[in-house]
C-alpha cells in the first residue's frame, strides 16, 4: 500500500504486483491526514519547547501566566526578544528594572527599588545549550513596591524600544518628524519622552532600515567594482589617504560616468552644466554632477562625483575628470553658479587647449564684463 497527494488532498492507491494490470483504471479514493497544530512543533528540535517570537505577557495564557508574569522554563528564541519581552512587561506595569549581569549567555535583572522597599521581584536567564534560545530558570514576581507617583518617562522605554516601535511608520514616510514620534510614543506606550531620546530612537530606526553610514562608506569600493563589472566601458576613479591603522585607507574623493552617457554626450549640444548639492548625513560632503543637454533640449546626466565639499581643489578634480575620462570637445558653453572656487577652476578648464591669442580674446572678455 502506498500513498499519493492529489491537489492536496491524500490518497489511497492499490499497488498490488500480483493482480496489478497497467491497462486497469487506477482506483483512487480519499484519505484523511491532519496538519501540524503549530509550526512549532514541524521540527524535532521544537518538540517539548514553547518559543515565544514576541512575547505579549497580557493575558497570554500559552506563553505566560495568565496574570501577565512571566514564568520558570518559559524560552524565546533570542535574548533581544527576552529583553524586548521584559520593558514591554515593565512600561505596561509602571515598573523599572536594572541589569545585575548580561553577558552572551546569562541575563539577570532586579527591580529598581528593591534595597529600598525590598522588592523581591528578580528574574534570571540563560541560553539552552547548543541554541540562541534564552530560557527563565528564576523568577520571582510580581513586583511588591509601589510607585509612589508616576513619571513622564520611564527608563526602560529607550531609544533602542522606540526604533522598533517606529520603524514601520519610517518605512512608509522617510520625513517622520521628531514632534509625531513623541506623540506616537504617548499614544502607544502612555509615556512622555524627551526630544533627544526621540531623535535618538530615529537615528537607530534608519540605521537599522537603511545601514550604518560607517558601514555604507565601507561598502564604496565593493559598489564601484559591481559597477564597473556590469558596466563594461564605465569610469571610476577614487582617491583615498591613509588612515591611522595599518593597511587602512580612508575615503576621500569618487568620481564616477557611465559609458552610455559618455558616447551619448558626442551627439548633445555643446553645452555643460556643473552643480553640486550638500550631504546633510552623520559625515558632511558635496555630490558634484555634470549634465548635458540634448537635441529635444532634455537634461542629459553626464558625469557624478562624492567629494568632501566645495572647495579649489575638489572643483578642480572633478572637472580635470571630465577632461581626461568623458569628453575633449572644444568650443563648450559650461553652465554654473558663482562660487569662487568653481569660476577659478573653470577658467582653467575652459582655457586647457586654446592657442594664446585666444587666450588673450577670452580674459579681455571677462574683464569688460566685469567693468
Amino acid at each position: 500500500m502506498r500513498y499519493v497527494a492529489v491537489d492536496g488532498e491524500g490518497c489511497n492507491l492499490s499497488n498490488n504486483p500480483d493482480t496489478e494490470d497497467l491497462d486497469d483504471p487506477i482506483e483512487l479514493s480519499p484519505m484523511q491526514y491532519h496538519l501540524a497544530p503549530s509550526p512549532q512543533f514541524e521540527n524535532v528540535e521544537n518538540i517539548g519547547h514553547v518559543v515565544s517570537s514576541e512575547w505579549t505577557p497580557w493575558g497570554n495564557t500559552l506563553m505566560g501566566h495568565p496574570t501577565g508574569e512571566f514564568i520558570v522554563g518559559q524560552i524565546f528564541n533570542s535574548k533581544g526578544d527576552l529583553q524586548h519581552a521584559v520593558k514591554m512587561y515593565s512600561i505596561n506595569s509602571h515598573q523599572e528594572y536594572i541589569v545585575l549581569s548580561s553577558t552572551k549567555k546569562l541575563l539577570v535583572l532586579r527591580c529598581k527599588k528593591a534595597e529600598q522597599s525590598q522588592c523581591a521581584w528578580r528574574l534570571r536567564a540563560t541560553v539552552v545549550k547548543g541554541t540562541s534560545l534564552f530560557e527563565i530558570n528564576k523568577y520571582s514576581g510580581p513586583h511588591t513596591c509601589v510607585n509612589p507617583c508616576m513619571n513622564q518617562d520611564h527608563h526602560q522605554l529607550d531609544s533602542n524600544l522606540i526604533a522598533a516601535h517606529i520603524e514601520g511608520m519610517i518605512k512608509t514616510q522617510f520625513t517622520l518628524s521628531v514632534a509625531a514620534i513623541q506623540a506616537s510614543v504617548v499614544e502607544r506606550f502612555g509615556y512622555h519622552i524627551s526630544y533627544t531620546k526621540a531623535s535618538k530612537g530615529k537615528r537607530k530606526a534608519l540605521t537599522n532600515l537603511f545601514g550604518d553610514f560607517y558601514k555604507s562608506y565601507a561598502k564604496l569600493p565593493h559598489f564601484f567594482g559591481a559597477l564597473e563589472q556590469a558596466n563594461p566601458g564605465c569610469v571610476v576613479i577614487s582617491k583615498t589617504f591613509p588612515g591611522n591603522m595599518r593597511n587602512e585607507e580612508v575615503f576621500h574623493r569618487v568620481f564616477w560616468a557611465f559609458h552610455p552617457s559618455i558616447e551619448g554626450f558626442k551627439h548633445c549640444r555643446p553645452v555643460l552644466t556643473i552643480d553640486g548639492t550638500h550631504l546633510y548625513g552623520k559625515y558632511k560632503g558635496t555630490v558634484m554632477i555634470a549634465m548635458g543637454c540634448d537635441g529635444n533640449n532634455q537634461l542629459f546626466p553626464l558625469a557624478f562625483a562624492l567629494t568632501e565639499g566645495e572647495n579649489v581643489d575638489s572643483w578642480g578634480w572633478f572637472l580635470a575628470c571630465i577632461r581626461n575620462r568623458v569628453t575633449q570637445r572644444r568650443g563648450l558653453c559650461v553652465i554654473s553658479d558663482r562660487h569662487p572656487a568653481l569660476w577659478l577652476r573653470l577658467l582653467m578648464f575652459i582655457l586647457v587647449g586654446l592657442s594664446q591669442m585666444h587666450i588673450i580674446e577670452f580674459v579681455c572678455a571677462i574683464l569688460l564684463a566685469t567693468l
